[in-house]
């Protein structure tokens, strides 16, 4: 009996010791592969040039939205640039566009050939939009919920799923008439990993032909609209999704040409014919922001193209500096910094009759939403999005 017990004994030390031993080398492995994806992704950031050009170009677009907001709400105006900043809603189109360049630039080569890398890809996409995003869904329905218990019960799924933007009937609902941009990002970046790899496959030139066609139909879906009193397509994110792509085109061009000389003279005639163009079309009473696609995209697209190609040392080192990498950092938190700004205004109105002069308004306007901005970011979507990419990945 004494080794018939001894005998037991071992047989399940040894298969305790096994099942010890798969157990461990199962968390090493976890903890080797999310070492490996961190290294990977560190060495892929050192090894692309970052195209410190988009940073000013996405700050850029984050003010310029900020400056037509600041004219909806509060009539705030701009001098001579007045036509253009009612307009400013373009810029939306910049940063569609924008957003698949940089993706694509930073993962097309080899990075999205598995599915771990596509989960991975998914987690961090996820990890940059969703925590501020849900905060920023709470705090609206504490300070300007307008909506029954039942309706926001209701809505409650097609909020928090960020579907709202396919239902574009809810634009001017609780707090989609600002954040239908994050539910149509969202939806780009789910198809991202599919186009990714599709448009890699596909010649220059038959990407050509595909983004003129992408452009024609972006660019008649707004008169389409108009003419038989359809809903507006503004959020429609089969449209915004174009966009996107077509940066995505943009970024495969760039990455596979040899040319990428900074043409200064084209830059700068692209900028003033963009101006211009859609100054002189809203001072004339013709469309308004909704019906620009078709002079906004092809000038948006080489304003991108070309920023991307600036090398200048002068202009690297200035863009290089920790204020404007803090700036573009907080650009998500800056957009969304907006839903609070105008009603602090109208309350400091009422006490301050110096911010009724229209300067001070934009200035002090200005500061709280990047006094916002900064304790969003800071408080929430940093330490959030680190938490979260120290869980997942």
């Amino acid at each position: 009996m004494e080794k018939n017990i001894i005998i037991t004994d071992r047989q399940t030390d040894r298969q305790t010791d096994r099942q010890t031993d798969r157990q461990t080398d199962r968390q090493t492995d976890r903890q080797t592969d999310r070492q490996t994806d961190r290294q990977t992704d560190r060495q892929t950031d050192r090894q692309t040039d970052r195209l410190y050009g988009l940073d000013l170009l996405r700050i850029l677009a984050a003010l310029f939205i900020f400056f037509f907001h600041s004219n909806v709400h509060m009539k705030l105006t701009y001098g001579w640039l007045t036509p253009f900043i009612k307009n400013g809603a373009i810029f939306m189109i910049a940063f569609f566009e924008l957003s698949g360049f940089t993706l694509y630039y930073l993962y097309a080569q080899n990075k999205m050939e598995t599915l771990d890398t596509i989960k991975i890809f998914y987690k961090k996409r996820f990890a940059n939009i969703y925590p501020l995003y849900i905060v920023i869904y709470i705090l609206y329905l504490i300070v300007y919920n307008q909506l029954t218990l039942k309706e926001n019960i209701i809505l409650a799924p097609i909020e928090l799923t960020l579907t709202q933007t396919f239902f574009g009937s809810l634009f001017t609902i609780s707090h989609n008439d600002g954040t239908w941009f994050i539910s149509c990002i969202a939806f780009c970046y789910l198809l991202f990993p599919y186009f990714s790899k599709l448009f890699s496959q596909i010649k220059s030139k038959n990407l050509i032909i595909i983004a003129l066609m992408m452009y024609g139909l972006d660019s008649i879906a707004p008169f389409v609209a108009h003419m038989f009193k359809l809903n507006n397509v503004y959020s429609n994110p089969f449209f915004r999704l174009m966009e996107f792509l077509l940066g995505l085109m943009i970024a495969h061009y760039f990455m596979n040409t040899s040319k990428k000389e900074c043409k200064q003279g084209i830059l700068f005639f692209s900028i003033v014919a963009l101006i211009s163009g859609i100054s002189l079309m809203s001072y004339l009473g013709i469309g308004n922001y909704s019906y620009y696609g078709f002079w906004t995209i092809p000038f948006f697209t080489i304003i991108i193209f070309y920023m991307g190609t600036l090398k200048n040392k002068t202009f690297i080192k200035i863009l290089g500096s920790k204020l404007i990498q803090y700036l573009s950092k907080i650009s998500y938190a800056f957009f969304l910094a907006q839903f609070f700004v105008w009603d602090i205004l109208r309350f400091a109105q009422k006490y301050l009759e110096i911010l009724k002069i229209n300067s001070m308004a934009i200035v002090f306007s200005l500061f709280v939403c990047s006094l916002i901005a900064i304790i969003l970011y800071e408080i929430i979507e940093k330490p959030c999005k680190k938490w979260l990419l120290n869980k997942i990945l």
